[in-house]
């Protein structure tokens, strides 16, 4: 059950307003392609243009406020999908230069007609997007998104409920269900990616470099690609793309056609990374007892286990 506006906490609120418009926006636009983040990049690149702007991926980032690694990936998939034009800057090689296509331009101008339609009926409580408790909203939000945080290192972070003050009590934690299982797989991945965003690597490329890494010799280029497949339940033409930008960086090298190695600029990477990573899982995992351990490791297989079974089953029959 929901709490009430009355027991609800504003960052609670706040939550719940980002998660019900990032899906209202991802229904919105999909039958023009795009997702609600693809719109957001497309959208900025669209208003910067209009002011006579050709951002690089860098400066879009900021823009947006999205990760520089995250803009670079979904600048790659709107380029492969004819609306993006990525190029180098010729004063700066190191910079990407991104702009529309003429066919970028047309389904951006459709889907802000869109968007704005259904922020309309978003802010419609409100009197309309033109109204003066919109507009102070707006300001409100603004001030918000401007005022900065100042973590205190100092003090102890306290896990507390949504809608209380007080801290969740010890003796009454979560039962394990899908949403915590989540939670936990998307804050341990977030930390990774904080880890490998210095290096310039994703999470994609450090898994796919941790097998060949592990591995006594050369790999079969194929055979990884299954494994990471398999590991991430993503697309195998995504995975070979991964391959190829770590070949391209030098970080694994190709033998021939068909086999595989990592190169010591690689081995160097999954490395340090892993360095800098061991003592953050440590804190992770402090305290736990083995036990707890064991027993959540037994039921987090079995789950994987039907989850796998689901996917197999709704794959078909003679599916790869």
């Amino acid at each position: 059950m929901s709490p009430t506006s009355e027991e609800a906490t504003p960052g609670y609120l706040v939550w719940r307003l980002s998660t019900k418009w990032r899906v209202a926006v991802d229904r919105a636009v999909a039958p023009l392609g795009l997702t609600h983040a693809q719109y957001a990049l497309v959208a900025s690149l669209h208003g910067m243009r209009r002011a006579g702007l050709r951002p690089s991926q860098r400066q879009l980032a900021d823009h947006t406020g999205l990760e520089p690694l995250y803009v670079s990936k979904l600048a790659r998939a709107l380029e492969t999908a004819g609306l993006l034009e990525r190029t180098r800057d010729p004063q700066d090689p190191r910079a990407v230069r991104l702009a529309l296509t003429e066919e970028g331009s047309e389904v951006t101008r459709h889907s802000i007609k869109v968007v704005q339609g259904l922020l309309q009926q978003l802010l419609e409580p409100l009197g309309g997007l033109d109204s003066e408790r919109a507009r102070d909203f707006t300001r409100e939000l603004a001030l918000l998104l401007d005022t900065p945080l100042h973590a205190d290192p100092e003090k102890e972070a306290v896990m507390t409920s949504p809608t209380a003050s007080t801290a969740v009590p010890a003796s009454a934690p979560p039962a394990l269900n899908p949403r915590v299982i989540a939670l936990a797989h998307y804050a341990g991945r977030a930390v990774l990616e904080n880890v490998l965003a210095r290096h310039g690597a994703t999470f994609q490329q450090s898994v796919t470099l941790r097998l060949v890494a592990v591995a006594d010799g050369p790999v079969d280029r194929e055979w990884l690609v299954g494994e990471v497949v398999g590991a991430l339940k993503t697309d195998a033409a995504a995975v070979r793309a991964v391959v190829a930008e770590l070949v391209e960086s030098r970080l694994l090298a190709a033998e021939s056609t068909t086999f595989l190695t990592i190169t010591d600029a690689g081995r160097e990477l999954y490395r340090t990374t892993g360095n800098e990573t061991a003592p953050i899982s440590a804190r992770i995992y402090a305290g736990i007892p083995d036990g707890d351990l064991a027993t959540a490791g037994r039921v987090l297989s079995l789950i994987n286990e039907r989850a796998n079974a689901e996917l197999a089953a709704m794959a078909g029959p003679g599916a790869e």
